[in-house]
């Protein structure tokens, strides 16, 4: 991808001041100073999708309505092209959004003023040309804290960092790349930079992304195992007393059965009574007795009120005795 041109829209279309460059060659641009030559690389990552526009105050802020830019998108000079224009921020605001982007043939060129007119935003353009110059949509996993702690997608504009210096970077012996002074753009540059070098897969973050989702449903499923095992051991031990509690009252035989479903078929026989052929469908109960006998021949006896009878349990039967 080459520069072929940049393009200064004056307001109301009177006057447009276009800098051609020609693609493959050193273009060196000469002027006398304060002539604009170092906004230049401003208009450039502007329109490469940038959302602020720090131009400096003077004559291109106060006159300048839109900004333009024609792109090669191939090494081929007959190969594709893009134009991209961005409307200069509203009066008392450094940044916008707005944007056009038009791809075209090897005979596109600059737009005339009439003819620019907003249909795309800054992260289109990004992702669009991005994606005809070989950036491919992809994750990138953060590998530092602070700034940049959640997954983001590398794009055009973390490309441009490394294709652009000002002159206060090629001075500077500490600096290689573009804005790397700032922090956030230096902690992008480090993770990103092995992706457009090639050493790491597109989906790698993908993969990361997929393990660690595959990782955490495994614990879901592990802990919802464990409460599972806990809960039926509880039921288990529950059944087991409850086996316990029949067999000391005489209801059942069995008291070593240790299966679940085995204790459970206990426990209905024993709820059985006999009195309802076995139906399990309960006998009314008689009223409660107000008095003990003495006279009662078991202890398990109960005499009633009227010191003539005593109800009697047998096991799981029930007998009326004669009190004596």
């Amino acid at each position: 991808m080459q520069l072929l041109a940049l393009a200064l829209y004056r307001h109301g279309g009177r006057d447009r001041r276009d800098v051609r460059f020609t693609p493959g060659e050193l273009n060196i641009v000469t002027g006398e100073s304060k002539t604009g030559k170092s906004a230049l690389l401003t208009i450039t990552e502007f329109c490469l999708g940038r959302d602020d526009y720090l131009a400096p105050a003077g004559p291109i802020a106060d006159h300048v309505a839109w900004y333009g830019s024609l792109w090669q998108l191939t090494d081929d000079p007959a190969g594709p092209r893009a134009f991209v224009g961005r409307p200069a921020p509203p009066k008392g605001q450094q940044s916008t959004q707005l944007a056009m982007l038009e791809f075209g043939g090897a005979t596109m060129d600059l737009f005339d003023f009439d003819a620019l007119t907003v249909n795309a935003d800054s992260a289109s353009v990004r992702r669009q040309i991005g994606r005809r110059i070989g950036i491919d949509e992809n994750i990138i996993e953060p590998r530092g804290g602070g700034v940049g702690q959640t997954p983001f997608e590398a794009h055009l504009g973390h490309a441009a960092w490394l294709c652009l210096q000002d002159q206060g970077e090629i001075a500077n012996q500490n600096l290689l790349f573009h804005r790397q002074a700032e922090y956030a753009v230096a902690q992008h540059l480090k993770d990103t930079i092995p992706y457009f070098l090639g050493a790491v897969p597109v989906d790698a973050a993908a993969k990361k992304a997929a393990l660690r989702d595959a990782n955490r449903a495994q614990r879901r499923a592990e802990a919802a195992l464990k409460a599972a095992e806990e809960e039926a051991e509880a039921v288990q031990a529950n059944l087991r007393g409850l086996l316990a509690e029949a067999h000391a009252a005489g209801l059942t035989d069995e008291h070593e059965l240790t299966e679940s479903s085995q204790i459970i078929g206990a426990l209905h026989a024993a709820a059985r009574d006999p009195r309802d052929g076995g139906t399990g469908e309960g006998y009314p109960l008689r009223e409660k007795p107000t008095k003990a006998h003495s006279n009662c021949k078991t202890v398990a006896g109960t005499c009633y009120a009227d010191e003539r009878s005593c109800e009697v349990s047998w096991g799981p039967s029930w007998t009326t005795e004669p009190c004596s």
